[in-house]
């Protein structure tokens, strides 16, 4: 069983390792003002997105697990708010306005973090994209 375990996840990260040079080709489709159909434009893109991330995968890969802290601390929100709102679906009398309260407010919290989260991830991959291009150039 465990090893069935390590295995997966083996296969799991070269997978996602492997699907990283594809992440690319949003910017680059982007960026692109060449003429020509949207199919060949398309097909460029990925295939510039797989030349421009040779090497740079990993790093991307990296960059991005540097974020599961951040999801790691959203989660408790998530999890008590829905706790708490199924706790208030089987409470009775005032408990379940506190309850169902409280169960919105981490609700909230989790949503707005989750939003701020994928937000930032997207800069952050427009940064990289900008790094591995040659565009953004670090103030000295």
């Amino acid at each position: 069983m465990i090893l069935m375990v390590i295995l997966f996840l083996l296969l799991l990260s070269g997978l996602t390792v492997r699907l990283a040079g594809y992440r690319m080709a949003y910017f680059i489709a982007a960026d692109d003002d060449r003429s020509g159909t949207e199919l060949e434009r398309g097909f460029e893109s990925v295939s510039e997105s797989v030349r421009l991330m040779k090497g740079n995968r990993c790093t991307y890969c990296l960059l991005h697990l540097s974020f599961l802290p951040w999801f790691a601390l959203l989660l408790p929100a998530g999890l008590t708010g829905g706790a708490i709102y199924m706790l208030s679906s089987v409470s009775s009398g005032a408990a379940v306005f506190l309850l169902s309260t409280l169960a919105i407010v981490f609700g909230v919290i989790f949503l707005t973090g989750s939003i701020f989260l994928m937000l930032y991830r997207r800069t952050v991959s427009a940064a990289f994209y900008s790094v591995i291009t040659g565009n953004f150039h670090f103030a000295e």
